[in-house]
């Protein structure tokens, strides 16, 4: 984990990319957090070579599959005009963690700016059928309908019963960011503030 340390420091400090770059040759089989950081500070930096190479050594080296390798990548596809693999990944992620918000928001950003705004109520739809349990989609897909002027009022009752369970079994820390946007898209602030300070 320090070697993974040492290039965010590095760029936080404003050095350039060989800090990366060598830690990251030194360490190539070390673990997939030093590849993930290289990859994302390579894909900022516009260096698409070493991006793809590093979020591919990252997925090699990961123990489990690991839904920030796969967004890494997901964004360096989409950054590059290949949307067909970026789909594809982003799809991969927010199977696999259902509370990545992030990821879930990058996504549905990406859809639509490719395929447009019914391609995206139609994805939410599709994937709120196979997972109604997804929280990021579950408050994306209010958002959503609010966005495009539809009817909310099933989709609020919905999400509101979702968290409500989860309210009772306690919240992870990253499902509050989740719950808290939902409730900001509602204008329910206060209810927002409480859900993120406890």
């Amino acid at each position: 984990e320090a070697d993974a340390l040492l290039p965010v420091a590095a760029f936080f400090n404003g050095k350039d990319i060989d800090v990366f770059t060598s830690n990251y040759y030194k360490n190539l089989d070390l673990d997939d957090q030093l590849a993930r950081v290289t990859g994302n500070y390579a894909l900022l930096q516009g260096n698409h070579q070493l991006a793809n190479e590093a979020y591919r050594q990252a997925m090699i080296l990961e123990a489990t599959p690991d839904p920030l390798n796969r967004l890494g990548l997901a964004l360096y596809f989409a950054d590059i005009g290949n949307w067909n693999d970026a789909k594809a990944l982003f799809e991969e992620v927010i199977f696999i963690d259902h509370m990545d918000f992030l990821s879930a928001l990058l996504y549905v950003e990406n859809l639509r700016a490719n395929e447009g705004d019914k391609a995206v109520l139609s994805m939410m739809e599709d994937f709120l059928k196979k997972i109604p349990s997804h929280s990021a989609m579950l408050s994306l897909h209010v958002r959503e309908l609010k966005k495009q002027g539809l009817e909310t009022k099933a989709a609020v009752a919905k999400a509101d019963a979702h968290f409500s369970r989860n309210f009772m079994r306690g919240y992870r820390e990253r499902e509050k960011a989740c719950y808290a946007f939902y409730l900001i898209t509602l204008d329910r602030i206060d209810e927002a503030q409480g859900v993120l300070s406890n």
